[in-house]
């Protein structure tokens, strides 16, 4: 495990809502240099889009997959009683993410709680595992906030409509 000091040492800061020079890719490749088998394996099973458990899960992503579950579930209710004239009150801190803002201030609010999530359970971690799940989580994160543009979005939004009327 040793070996894990001097690949988190050249590691960049990753910042919420900042470009990132380090891709997803770019990551995998380095960590291949320094992880053994099993730990790369655990770490490439790492994605912000899948939160189903997997018997084989580090704890740190274990912790990640319930916490997301937990907060698309949240969203899902939500969403569910919005459609049919329901009422719900989410529950935490999703409550003011899901009801305030366009949909792209509610993305980037969403992609938010999951960051600080992630620095939470990142404490105390840092040059293990769960260091580095976290840190490709983020690294996630940080490339689908870089995938944002609103008046693309807005161009999109303006086609789908034109054509459904």
């Amino acid at each position: 495990m040793a070996e894990y000091y001097y690949f988190a040492a050249q590691l960049p800061l990753l910042q919420f809502k900042e470009k990132s020079f380090f891709s997803r890719g770019s990551f995998l490749d380095e960590a291949r240099k320094w992880f053994s088998p099993r730990d790369l394996a655990a770490l490439e099973a790492a994605d912000i889009d899948d939160f189903s458990p997997s018997p084989g899960d580090p704890g740190a992503l274990r912790n990640y997959k319930e916490f997301e579950s937990t907060l698309r579930e949240e969203v899902v209710r939500y969403r569910h009683a919005q459609k049919n004239q329901g009422d719900y009150k989410p529950q935490g801190d999703t409550a003011a993410i899901i009801l305030e803002g366009d949909p792209l201030e509610k993305e980037t609010n969403l992609l938010r709680v999951r960051w600080d999530f992630i620095e939470e359970f990142e404490q105390g971690h840092y040059f293990d595992l769960a260091f580095f799940i976290a840190y490709f989580l983020k690294l996630q994160i940080v490339e689908r906030l870089e995938t944002f543009n609103k008046e693309q979005g807005k161009e999109k939004f303006t086609q789908i409509c034109e054509v459904t009327l």
